[in-house]
């Protein structure tokens, strides 16, 4: 199995909890329901589990078939794959990719669709999953960038899709992308437009929550010696720029964008040294932190 993706969700919050309001499974007691659907209980309920129930989801590819696997880190001396999950959609939707993690769900899209449309939110520890609505929305020669996260505002979890039209080559090293960004509030049936994007995302990583807001690195392009950390805010449902790393190490090679302890990082490792470099952001948004 090649290890494809590497997802830390907390274990506790999403065993005892099921999907937010619109999205729970029906409950026989009505004062349970109306709890289990208080979404901020929910969240506080995160806040203080999310630090000591954590395990790893680690995604694979195995023959045709996309699979996932759950890891307990808790023994630090026998790290060994505890449990292959068998989400119930794996038989109608078998190439999937993770979109993002949250709060321990995860978001998954079929990777076999040339404009992914189908995505689900899934808990992997009581297998349950919830499909959001198709966008119905398709252009020729285009890209999607997907991300997942909770408003800490609303107390709501969001879905952004960003779908960039790319036309034909203009010159040899410009292209001119238009896009249209839009955004479903889990337990509505519909998604609403936000305009253009802001930014030229790269979108072949998870989007990564820290802080209320999804975070992705841009594109390069031809004259640019390094990538920018764009970040949207679920709450004001806005793009804005977060100060990256200074170092050229991380100027010269192209590197990843992940959260550790609650932090931003930034993971870069060149391909001459066996050494990785990490950048941490303690105080969010302060470069020099």
């Amino acid at each position: 199995m090649n290890s494809k993706t590497l997802i830390k969700i907390d274990s506790e919050s999403s065993s005892e909890f099921q999907l937010p309001s619109g999205v729970l499974a029906n409950f026989v007691c009505k004062a349970w329901l109306s709890i289990a659907e208080d979404l901020h209980l929910l969240h506080l309920y995160h806040q203080n589990t999310a630090q000591n129930n954590v395990c790893l989801v680690l995604q694979g590819e195995h023959s045709l078939d996309c699979q996932l696997h759950v890891i307990d880190p808790s023994n630090h001396h026998h790290m060994t794959i505890t449990k292959r999950l068998d989400p119930p959609f794996e038989s109608s939707m078998p190439n999937f990719d993770i979109a993002g993690s949250c709060n321990g769900f995860l978001c998954l899209f079929d990777d076999s669709q040339l404009v992914p449309d189908t995505i689900f939110i899934y808990n992997p520890f009581t297998n349950e999953s919830k499909q959001l609505p198709l966008t119905n929305k398709n252009f020729s020669n285009q890209r999607v960038v997907l991300g997942f996260g909770f408003d800490p505002i609303s107390k709501e979890y969001k879905v952004i899709r960003i779908v960039y039209c790319i036309p034909p080559m203009v010159s040899w090293y410009i292209r001119y992308e238009t896009s249209e960004i839009s955004i479903n509030t889990l337990g509505t049936d519909s998604w609403r437009s936000l305009g253009q994007a802001a930014y030229w995302l790269d979108g072949g990583t998870p989007s990564t929550y820290v802080n209320g807001s999804l975070h992705w690195l841009t594109q390069c392009h031809k004259f640019q010696q390094y990538q920018d950390i764009a970040r949207f805010d679920l709450a004001t449902e806005q793009f804005k720029k977060v100060p990256g790393p200074s170092s050229k190490d991380f100027w010269r090679h192209c590197y990843s964008v992940v959260e550790l302890r609650g932090c931003l990082c930034a993971v870069v490792h060149t391909n001459n040294s066996d050494t990785i470099e990490v950048w941490i952001m303690k105080d969010y948004n302060v470069k020099e932190s």
